[in-house]
């Protein structure tokens, strides 16, 4: 089934600063979410001593990781779950309830006794918490990124969905930063003991704050008039199956590579590179927190070029970076001294800002408002689970059984492979209005054409 032209259009603002209130209630939560993956990612090493204790300390952490993973065995039930949610309720207030979920269960991960104190009672929790967290960050992604695009000026898309990539980097930034300050004043032998917990019950009263300002925003124009004019979806998650299925694959495809090199530079490098002895706590931190940094340069600046020139061609050139650097990458970063792979990770920003811009872009545009919440869910957070969350165990579990440090980068170029093919099948459509967005192929062209024609006569 197609989705054809609805008579009239959505009032959206034509200026970037007259949606800066939406901007940051989307963007607080998703850089809420990245902060605690962050934090997660980069204590790692210490939270496999405290709850997954062995003499390997590789097999203590494929165990961290094991936990890491299993968030996003949960994900997909979160996306299923708030997706429907958002396309019948609304963007906002089922935002609000993901972030609410999102820093209760983060925060309580900071009270957890270790296994010395309670047993195989303290892994077992620390799952349940990250199942509960992994169940609501299913509905931050395709929410955030629908509120986002659905409150955006035409033109200027790509720069207002470009602050959800910007919340990620900074989130995973932040995370960085406050490890390291933590490991600074107190040094690694407290942060083992105790102050480990200090970054988890930090990050509880800030979203209660993004819980709070998320409730201050109104509900995107779009949506309030899609209810206007057709009413809510009764089963929004039925029909995004049955009549969006080929886009939820091309939305898969395209988050791979989103998913694959940011988990890897959160979680899997900076754990893997101290626990060998190859860096220092500081100097891994420093490092993943430098590629960060480089990627919430980039992105306002890749996201403004995807306005002009168009999505497919700045994501295309990302993942064919992605592919190529990426042997090269392990190479240099698991056998160098540390300045170079300190200066080579900060290198990898570029990339991930790259990637973190017009990509999202082609995945939100390719659904309509009435089941945009539920599809994107459903494609971003199946490449989660399958490549994105895994990676960090997927490449602990290489390394172990090739002896070969560099055995990942594979993983990480099979998932480029898959993103690129993903990206040639998907439509261009960067200035395609937000009510023209999810309908044939066809449409979408001929849409641009018109609009294109229209910019010449003008």
């Amino acid at each position: 089934m197609q989705h054809h032209p609805r008579r009239g259009s959505t009032p959206t603002p034509q200026r970037v600063r007259d949606v800066l209130k939406p901007i940051s209630g989307a963007a607080v939560g998703n850089m809420l979410e990245w902060f605690d993956y962050s934090l997660y990612g980069y204590l790692s090493a210490t939270l496999a001593k405290v709850f997954f204790p062995s003499s390997d300390p590789i097999v203590s952490l494929i165990a961290a990781f094991a936990a890491f993973s299993v968030a996003f065995v949960t994900r997909p039930l979160g996306a299923l779950f708030f997706g429907s949610l958002g396309d019948r309720l609304g963007r906002r207030d089922t935002l609000a309830i993901v972030v609410g979920l999102i820093s209760v269960s983060t925060g309580l991960v900071g009270v957890l006794p270790g296994y010395e104190a309670i047993g195989i009672a303290a892994p077992l929790l620390l799952v349940a918490l990250r199942m509960i967290q992994g169940f609501s960050a299913g509905g931050e992604a395709g929410g955030a990124l629908a509120f986002l695009a659905e409150y955006a000026p035409t033109r200027r898309r790509g720069v207002v969905i470009g602050f959800f990539g910007m919340s990620a980097g900074i989130g995973a930034l932040s995370g960085s930063g406050l490890v390291l300050a933590i490991t600074s004043i107190f040094g690694q032998t407290a942060v083992e003991a105790w102050a480990w917990r200090l970054p988890f019950l930090i990050a509880g009263p800030i979203g209660l704050g993004a819980f709070w300002l998320r409730l201050r925003i109104e509900e995107t124009p779009a949506f309030r008039l899609h209810l206007e004019r057709e009413g809510a979806a009764q089963a929004p998650l039925r029909e995004a199956l049955r009549d969006d299925w080929r886009s939820i694959v091309k939305c898969l495809g395209v988050a791979i590579s989103h998913g694959i090199p940011y988990y890897l530079i959160l979680a899997y490098l900076p754990s893997y590179l101290v626990s060998t002895g190859r860096l220092s706590s500081g100097q891994a931190l420093a490092a993943s927190g430098l590629a960060f940094l480089g990627s919430v340069i980039v992105i306002p600046f890749a996201a403004a070029l995807s306005d002009r020139v168009g999505r497919r061609p700045v994501a295309f050139t990302a993942a064919l970076a992605y592919l190529v650097v990426a042997l090269p990458l392990f190479r240099i970063v698991v056998g160098s001294t540390p300045e170079v792979v300190i200066a080579t990770m900060a290198s990898v920003g570029v990339l991930m800002g790259m990637y973190g811009s017009a990509p999202f872009c082609m995945m939100t545009e390719l659904f309509p408002t009435r089941t945009r919440y539920s599809a994107m869910s459903v494609g971003y957070n199946v490449a989660m689970v399958l490549f994105g969350g895994t990676a960090p165990l997927i490449s602990a579990s290489l390394t172990k059984l090739t002896g070969n440090p560099s055995s990942p980068a594979y993983f990480m170029m099979g998932g480029a492979v898959l993103s690129i093919f993903a990206i040639l099948a998907s439509p261009e459509t960067s200035r395609v209005p937000i009510d023209e967005l999810g309908q044939s192929d066809e449409h979408i062209r001929r849409v641009r054409m018109a609009l294109k024609a229209s910019a010449r006569v003008e």
